[in-house]
């Protein structure tokens, strides 16, 4: 009899033991879902922001290339570029700091939008001026 006690008590051991163990994998399982959607949220993140800087870069040299090819050539096609790729641009600064969160992805999402003003600013301003001057290349 008594070792019939032990026996079940040995059971009843096990069980718990199985059970516990299998709670834990449990919740160990749910966590690692949880983390890897949390990595892989902030890698997506990471990858968009890199990208948004390498669109803001490259618009911003089509938009200065164009005002001096402009202002070069008096050619109206690359005031048309221009205004093409404008609202590209700030697009692509306005999302960059809807995502960006805080720190130096932020300060350079603030930079960048000041310099695209002043420089949108500046290069309107060429454009008028371009229409002053009579057509055709600038010889000084």
């Amino acid at each position: 009899m008594d070792q019939a006690l032990n026996t079940r008590g040995a059971f009843k051991q096990v069980r718990i033991g199985a059970l516990l163990t299998l709670s834990l994998l449990a919740v160990g399982g749910v966590n690692g879902v949880y983390q890897h959607r949390a990595f892989r949220e902030l890698a997506d993140s990471d990858l968009r922001l890199a990208d948004l800087r390498g669109v803001i870069l490259h618009l911003d040299e089509v938009l200065t290339m164009s005002a001096r090819m402009s202002a070069a050539t008096g050619d109206e096609s690359w005031e048309a570029r221009y205004r093409a790729s404008e609202p590209e641009l700030d697009a692509a600064i306005k999302e960059l700091i809807r995502i960006g969160g805080a720190g130096k992805v932020m300060q350079f999402a603030q930079e960048s939008a000041a310099a695209n003003i002043a420089l949108v600013e500046m290069e309107t301003r060429a454009f008028q001026l371009k229409y002053i001057r009579p057509p055709g290349p600038y010889t000084p």
